[in-house]
């Protein structure tokens, strides 16, 4: 089965667009979500950067790290 995270199409609201994540609304359940853009883990420094520029676009949103849908796929919802 394919990952749609690994290249996910632009269905809904991008809010950035980087070289190591983007933040996007989340098709699901239509909150803003972090999706790293490879399929493996990313670095410390890489989730760190990810987390502080996710909380300072929403900052009346916290990072909910529970996988769901694609728990496979390295992402968080910001809730």
């Amino acid at each position: 089965m394919e990952c749609p995270l690994c290249e996910p199409i632009k269905k809904t609201n991008w809010h950035f667009y980087g070289p190591d994540y983007i933040i996007m609304d989340c098709e699901t359940c239509n909150v803003p979500m972090v999706v790293f853009r490879s399929h493996e883990e990313p670095p410390d420094h890489v989730m760190l950067r990810a987390i502080r520029h996710a909380v300072k676009m929403f900052p009346d949103r916290e990072p909910d790290f529970d996988r769901r849908t694609y728990p496979g796929h390295p992402h968080f919802h910001m809730r």
